[in-house]
């Protein structure tokens, strides 16, 4: 994420000291790190590369990083209070599945905040085109109206859209019945 927008991040996300934060597609684990440093005392990071984690683990032992997919998270119903994914979303080969196990770990009325890049502008255009074409991944990028659409389709509740210097953020709040709240449902 650029330093320019992270201001923007932390002020949608908002988060507080004792928020359950999980970062989605963490990377190298360095916006968790910023969030655990500064922000909350428990950041969890999720990864699906084994040796990103073991550098998470290493670099940012503060982090409670693991290997899993978004599709399959590790944890009880309604864990977390909030959940962000930072330029990865596009990489979920089931975008809808991933937000169902997303709603099921958030809380009730829990923030759900993701960073993507516009396929329908300039960098955009270029970062689609390189990864299906040149690395020849599989990727969905959804412009944001797209993603509103899928979020809220998901039962999730459409609160904020932002531009970002790269992309945009799009803030959603889970809208969890007391029974899925409960973890009746599972």
């Amino acid at each position: 994420m650029l330093r320019k927008d992270l201001g923007l991040f932390l002020g949608l996300l908002s988060p507080k000291k004792a928020d359950v934060i999980l970062d989605v597609g963490a990377g190298l684990g360095t916006l968790a790190n910023v969030l655990a440093e500064e922000y909350s005392d428990e950041v969890f990071a999720l990864e699906p590369d084994e040796r990103k984690v073991e550098y998470i683990k290493t670099k940012h032992p503060q982090i409670k990083a693991f290997s899993a997919t978004a599709s399959q998270i590790p944890f009880p119903t309604s864990y977390f209070d909030k959940l962000y994914v930072t330029m990865a979303f596009h990489h979920f080969p089931d975008q809808g599945e991933a937000l169902e196990e997303f709603r099921r770990v958030i809380k009730k009325q829990g923030l759900l905040l993701i960073h993507e890049i516009d396929p329908s502008h300039g960098s955009g255009k270029t970062l689609k085109f390189f990864e299906r074409k040149v690395i020849r991944n599989e990727t969905i990028f959804l412009t944001p109206q797209e993603l509103k659409n899928i979020v809220v389709s998901h039962r999730f509740k459409a609160l904020e859209e932002k531009n970002a210097n790269r992309g945009y953020l799009f803030l959603a709040e889970n809208e969890k019945t007391s029974d899925e709240s409960s973890g009746w449902m599972d």
